[in-house]
Formats: structure tokens, C-alpha cells, sequence
């Protein structure tokens, strides 16, 4: 049954119906739905499939959680009424609000089919266009904008963000895909972005005089002024695993750790995409779920989790978003080009070639939501463009869906 609801042959039309997963379903007395809290929202938000679209959601995530803005969070209702530390899940309290993480997994997908651009370009072209919509001035209005004055002061000189990469090489290339990206399109977008290497430091344009600092608790409150400036830190990691040959990052956890506490010291918000600390095969990598509850890496997509985990990322867990462009595969390409080959001019071939996970602090009871990407060929070798299915939502409490819970869901019809 699953296979047959990967590949969907001619008879595509169908497949909508083949994923009804409505409440009564729920409710049929499967363990893992009532484990998992599975359900069919209506009406669902539209599906976030381009770099655009991601950035943006991503934004209002960052925004709505500097500014207390964000969706109650149910699991702090649900750890008050525990009875047990095994029973409580991770929250973020108001003073990390200065701490923001977030997900991006397989940026490529954002681009075009999977292979024409590399993951790593792909990423660091998304935390650039994320940067440039931090620094606008104008992006911010909808969360800052309480009277006229505001609108005012909204409309002055826009605010500078820096954006760290792990190594020196990675910086480089960065400044190369920005110019890029400048030539392409409106270069003032980008004329507030500094690019930096970790081991860096903040610029020193974006640090207060001792004067200016708080003297009362602004500190201890996780006081942060996003008008002043933001750090975006990209894919963090203790690995190099992009440039051959790959290899150990020598202190880049202290580098890391250095940064965040320094902008906390500056009242700076620090915002981390993608973190990947021992993300390689070592010693300590793998057997340890260090959340207590998460079957599946909130970072990274592993399973079982990773851990230890640095101390300082317990500031950025959970996430304020995630997005995850390939939580599940489905390689079928072989079969479904020899079977392209035997089709006539007008008959189409659709198939399931991946699912993929979205959650933000912005959605109600911060679900995660499970989509799956369907993909058309033609006789004449043409290629539809990727449509996206919804299939369920899961609660967050029990954690990013494992595969196990997609391949069960996909089976359901």
C-alpha cells in the first residue's frame, strides 16, 4: 500500500482522497495518532515552497518573538499541571527572547529540483535574503508601529545586521553570493549587511559605549534592542563537512559561545540558523536523546538525536521555526524514467517524491505540519511544477514527526 501511494501512475487525480486524515480517523483507536495528537486542520495556510516565502515566515517568527508576539506556547500550561520532570517540555521564557533559532533543512528544494544547486549555496543565499528583510526598517512595521511617532522613527536610517559564517572560506563565498545577489536585483537591500566569520567578534560599529549599557538588570531581563542592530549566525559547527577535505572545526563551540554572550552583554539580538554541532560521526555523536522527549532532532534531522549538545544551545531550543525540505524520500526516479520513455503525447506520470515539516512559534498550538511533494512527468519529457499536498499536523509536545510516523500516515487511506 505504501508504494502504491508513492507512485501514483496516470491515475493522479485521486490522490487527494487518498490522504483524508479527518477527525473521525483520528479517533479510530491507533496508538500512534493519539500519541502523536494527529490531525486534519481547516483551512490550512498556504504552503511555504520558495526561498521568498520561507524568509518570510521565518521574519514574522523572529519578529513575534522579539516582540512577545507569537502564539501561546501549550506546553506551559501543559508543564504546569505536570507531576513529573519526565512529563515537561521545553519552553522559552521572555528573557530568551533575545535567543532566537531556527531550522532550515534541504534550502536547496527552495530553488529548483534537488541538485542543481548546492545545499550550501542554497543556504547561504536564504540567510541573506533573511538578513536583508531584518535590516529594513520598513519590514518591522506591522510589530513596532503603536502611533505616529513610531512611524517616524521607522522611517530613518535602517538597522545593521551581521551575518557570521563558520569559516573564513564560507565568509568569502558568502561575499561572492551577495554580490550576486545584488546584481540581480535592488543592491539597497543588501547595504546594511556585514559578513563575518565566527571567530570574528561583533563589528565594532554595533557595540555600546560603557555609559550606554544598562545599569539595572537589562542583562538579567535578556533585554535586546533589535532597532540597533542583529547577529545572524549560519550553520554553526564544531565540523566542516562542506569543502574537501572535510574536518574538525577548532573552537568553534568557544567562537559561538563568545558571540552570544557578548550580545547579550550588548543587548544585541542573536538569531541561529541551522546549527550543526557534532553533526559528524565522533565519539560522542549519536545514543543520547538529550531533550528527554524529542524522537527526532529538532536541528539536523537525526535520528535518534544527538547529543551532548553545547551548553549555550539550550538558549535556542525549541526553535521559533523550522522548515524541512526533505524529511522523508521517496527514490523512485529510475522507474518513473523508464516508464516516462512508454508514455504517449498527452499522458502524465505523478509520483510522491518527498514529504516535508513546518513549524512556527506563529502558528496556533505551534503544531508541526506534514506535507508531501507531488511531482508530473510527460510523454515528451516535460515536468510539472512541484505541487504540495497537506497531509496532518501533529502537537508540538510530542516532538518533530519521526519517519516512522510519515511512512504510517502515507499508508492510511
Amino acid at each position: 500500500m505504501l508504494k502504491e501511494s508513492r507512485r501514483l501512475g496516470n491515475d493522479h487525480k485521486d490522490i487527494e482522497g487518498k490522504f483524508d486524515l479527518s477527525p473521525s480517523l483520528v479517533a479510530d483507536g491507533m496508538d500512534y495518532r493519539s500519541e502523536w495528537g494527529v490531525t486534519h486542520q481547516t483551512p490550512i495556510q498556504e504552503f511555504a515552497h520558495t526561498a521568498n516565502m520561507v524568509v518570510d515566515q521565518a521574519f514574522d517568527a523572529v519578529a513575534g518573538t522579539l516582540h512577545n508576539k507569537q502564539r501561546l506556547d501549550p506546553n506551559v500550561a501543559s508543564n504546569a499541571r505536570s507531576k513529573s520532570i519526565f512529563d515537561r517540555r521545553p519552553v522559552r521564557n521572555q528573557w530568551d527572547s533575545g535567543r532566537i533559532g531556527i531550522e532550515i533543512d534541504g534550502a536547496a528544494y527552495l530553488f529548483s529540483r534537488k541538485g542543481k544547486m548546492s545545499d550550501g549555496r542554497a543556504m547561504r543565499r536564504v540567510a541573506l535574503m533573511l538578513a536583508a528583510k531584518l535590516s529594513k526598517n520598513k519590514s518591522w512595521e506591522t510589530y513596532e508601529l503603536s502611533g505616529p511617532d513610531d512611524r517616524e522613527s521607522l522611517s530613518g536610517q535602517n538597522r545593521p545586521v551581521a551575518v557570521f559564517f563558520n569559516t573564513i572560506k564560507q565568509a568569502l563565498t558568502a561575499s561572492q553570493e551577495l554580490q550576486s545577489l545584488c546584481e540581480e536585483g535592488d543592491s539597497s537591500m543588501y547595504e546594511n549587511i556585514t559578513i563575518k566569520c565566527l571567530s570574528d567578534g561583533i563589528p565594532h560599529e554595533m557595540t555600546l559605549d560603557r555609559n550606554q549599557r544598562r545599569r539595572y538588570r537589562g542583562l538579567a531581563d535578556g533585554y535586546v534592542d533589535p532597532t540597533r542592530g542583529m547577529l545572524l549566525i549560519v550553520q554553526p559547527s564544531d565540523y566542516n563537512e562542506e569543502y574537501h577535505p572535510p574536518g574538525p572545526a577548532v573552537g568553534a563551540i568557544n567562537d559561538f559561545q563568545n558571540i552570544v554572550a557578548q550580545a547579550s552583554i550588548e543587548e544585541l539580538p542573536t538569531i541561529t540558523l541551522s546549527p550543526r554541532f557534532l553533526s559528524n560521526e565522533g565519539p560522542l555523536g549519536g545514543g543520547w536523546d538529550q531533550s528527554g522527549y524529542q524522537k527526532s532532532a529538532t536541528y539536523g534531522g537525526v535520528e535518534p538525536p544527538k547529543g551532548p549538545t553545547p551548553w549555550i544551545m539550550r538558549d535556542f531550543t525549541p526553535p521559533a521555526y523550522c522548515w524541512v525540505g526533505n524529511a522523508m524520500s521517496f527514490d523512485f526516479s529510475r522507474h518513473i524514467g523508464e516508464d516516462a520513455r512508454h508514455l504517449s503525447n498527452g499522458e502524465q506520470l505523478c509520483y510522491l517524491s518527498r514529504v516535508i515539516l513546518t513549524q512556527s512559534v506563529m502558528d496556533e498550538s505551534h503544531c508541526w505540519h506534514i506535507y508531501a511533494a507531488k511531482d508530473c512527468t510527460h510523454g515528451d519529457q516535460r515536468w510539472d511544477p512541484t505541487s504540495y499536498l497537506y497531509l496532518a499536523s501533529t502537537r508540538s509536545a510530542s516532538g518533530r514527526p519521526t519517519r516512522d510516523l510519515i511512512g504510517k500516515l502515507l499508508e492510511t487511506e
